[in-house]
């Protein structure tokens, strides 16, 4: 089973400050090179939320950077049986985490998003997408979080074309024919997010923390 923790960027209150001032050299780079406030913020979260979740779950304080995989999927050396996976969209930065490979994956649903469901699904999820009119751009974000965190769970990325495989948004308990035996969790974050989780379980727990709150537990 995996845990999800969430952080909401437009919370008021969050000392951001501390946070840049808690990141790691190489973090604060790639924040510094963002045009807009919020992309430094979801940066800068995406480490906070790493260090918290393997300190809650391990007692492990780390303040380095993780390594990559062949494919670029991050790992903690000395802590090679603690995954995770991180996914930002819009106002929400999530991070899922457990004791196997797991993939995550949060979007915002953007009017017209459906458009371009025929160059990156299957038929049968054209056939899913499109099945009314009405919420076709909903159907089709839900899918592609879904396929998203299953090509993020493989840790391969762009290798694995999104239309090599079809995800079963429509059936409960969702799966893939690509493999049955993954539990795939899809959550409606809020009225604008879709958020979906890809591992061997089923999500546990999905918990929103702060930026505060993170930064305390980790003092």
């Amino acid at each position: 089973m995996f845990t999800v923790n969430c952080i909401d960027i437009t919370a008021e209150g969050q000392d951001w400050d501390a946070l840049y001032a808690q990141a790691s050299e190489g973090r604060r780079r790639r924040a510094d090179k963002f045009i807009f406030p919020d992309d430094r913020k979801r940066c800068l979260c995406a480490e906070l939320l790493m260090r918290y979740c393997l300190f809650t779950d391990r007692g492990i304080r780390f303040t380095g950077e993780p390594s990559l995989g062949k494919y670029g999927k991050p790992y903690i050396q000395g802590a090679e049986d603690f995954f995770f996976s991180a996914s930002h969209s819009g106002k929400w930065v999530v991070m899922a985490y457990g004791s196997s490979q797991v993939g995550a994956d949060v979007e915002v649903i953007k009017s017209g998003s459906a458009s371009i469901a025929e160059g990156c699904f299957t038929q049968s999820e054209q056939d899913y997408v499109f099945a009314e009119d009405e919420g076709a751009d909903e159907r089709f974000i839900k899918l592609w979080t879904l396929k998203e965190s299953y090509i993020k769970y493989l840790g391969t990325g762009l290798s694995t074309p999104l239309d090599s495989f079809t995800v079963f948004a429509d059936r409960e308990p969702i799966f893939t024919d690509a493999d049955e035996g993954l539990v795939f969790t899809n959550i409606r974050l809020d009225s604008e997010h879709y958020l979906s989780v890809c591992g061997a379980g089923g999500a546990a727990a999905v918990d929103t923390v702060t930026v505060n709150g993170c930064l305390g537990a980790l003092r």
